[in-house]
């Protein structure tokens, strides 16, 4: 295959999903980052634009008017070239109450010279008003220290949530529980370990509010699972009252996993998730599913449904 063809070869392959949302070219997976802002909802991901299969992680980006029709942006955010960091993980974006756009992702350290693994942090970037430009800060704004001293080296995922005037941050991956961290300051630079609200320990947590409920969302290698409850804000627990599957795609095909929150701006909550399953070899691997709509109904039941928005994709009944 000439070089012409293999750069072509991700837009012209047969297989390539076209109702879902892919990367330009490479490899995709989680989701990160979504919100919206500013007329706009964003969707960063986790990115590989060099290879259709995993390796150091990029951000990607993308930005819609309508969650249908995306606008392909320049990657967010790319690893260290001087040779400390081999990845850019999964993570989140808020703004903080200066206004100010910012990237909570997990920085994936390699080893030191001598061999002793690498402690992962919980690193944060400044953006821009777009959110298309970002600087990543020179210190991680979480590391394994003090109460998480006992944290695997490999703990990541932060996810960032609001309530009562209050932000916090969950980390996933610990080896012993979620971790409530709140912000000390309006800038969201300066953290301080609450507690572990759940036992339930995975990647990819979310955490957010939902008609007059908390929904705990995480990953644990296999399919999405959920909890319904209450956040006892006074004690930092959360308090299910229901747990089960969320999503009921075959893991180990074509799975929904990782996924990511954003509360529109009439409210809804909107999930994002990323559906694996392709071998490498095509130019380009994965694809998020579509967005769904999450709600509790009146009798407490969770439900899933895609979004309003989709419905506009619909042809005439044949």
């Amino acid at each position: 295959m000439n070089q012409t063809s293999k750069e072509l070869q991700p837009m012209t392959d047969p297989a390539r999903p076209c109702y879902h949302f892919t990367a330009p070219a490479g490899w995709l997976n989680d989701p990160n980052g979504t919100i919206y802002h500013d007329g706009w909802y964003h969707l960063f991901y986790q990115h590989h634009p060099f290879s259709d299969d995993w390796g150091p992680m990029h951000w990607g980006h993308a930005r819609s008017r309508d969650l249908l029709r995306w606008e392909h942006l320049p990657i967010a955010l790319t690893p260290a070239m001087d040779g400390t960091e081999n990845g850019i993980w999964s993570g989140c974006v808020a703004i903080n109450k200066l206004e100010q756009p910012l990237a909570f992702y997990t920085r994936s350290n390699l080893p030191s010279a001598e061999g002793a693994e690498g402690d992962f942090t919980q690193d944060a970037a400044i953006g821009s008003g777009d959110l298309i430009h970002w600087e990543k800060l020179t210190e991680p704004v979480l590391k394994r220290e003090g109460a998480s001293a006992a944290f695997r080296p490999d703990w990541r995922d932060p996810f960032v949530f609001h309530t009562q005037d209050r932000t916090f941050m969950l980390v996933g991956m610990t080896g012993v529980g979620l971790p409530l961290y709140e912000a000390l300051d309006d800038a969201f630079l300066q953290w301080e370990f609450r507690g572990i609200i759940s036992e339930i320990d995975a990647e990819c947590p979310n955490f957010f509010e939902i008609d007059g409920r908390w929904l705990y969302l995480w990953s644990p290698f296999n399919n999405v699972q959920a909890a319904l409850g209450e956040f006892d804000l006074a004690n930092y627990r959360f308090e299910p009252h229901w747990q089960g599957r969320y999503d009921w795609s075959e893991f180990g095909h074509s799975d929904y996993y990782a996924t990511n929150h954003l509360y529109a701006p009439d409210g809804r909550s909107i999930l994002f998730g990323w559906i694996r399953g392709w071998a490498p070899g095509h130019g380009w691997n994965g694809c998020m599913g579509i967005p769904r709509a999450v709600r509790v109904d009146g009798q407490g039941v969770l439900r899933t449904p895609p979004i309003a928005e989709m419905t506009s994709l619909r042809s005439a009944l044949m």
